[in-house]
């Protein structure tokens, strides 16, 4: 995502909190090949919502996973975790 590239993710664990369906991505079920054949033909011919979802995906990435926003997350989460303990 954070290349710049269009993903296609299947349904498990975190991805489907990372891409957005229709708009960063196309989530798809588990063990499903014909799943994963669909989305591939779709965005072949599709050029325009590739990179659309290319965009979408690197800007997401920037936004919620770069090292910089995980840390800000992480301090936010320790000070929270500190003020609360020294209350």
């Amino acid at each position: 995502m954070s290349v710049g590239l269009t993903v296609i993710a299947t349904d498990v664990g975190g991805a489907s909190e990372m891409v957005v369906h229709g708009q960063s991505g196309i989530i798809i079920p588990p063990s499903s090949p014909d799943a994963m054949a669909r989305a591939i033909a779709e965005l072949l011919s599709a050029p325009d919502k590739r990179a659309s979802y290319a965009q979408a995906a690197k800007a997401r990435a920037i936004a919620y996973y770069s090292v910089d926003r995980m840390a800000a997350d992480y301090e936010h989460l320790f000070l929270g975790a500190l003020d609360r303990a020294t209350a």
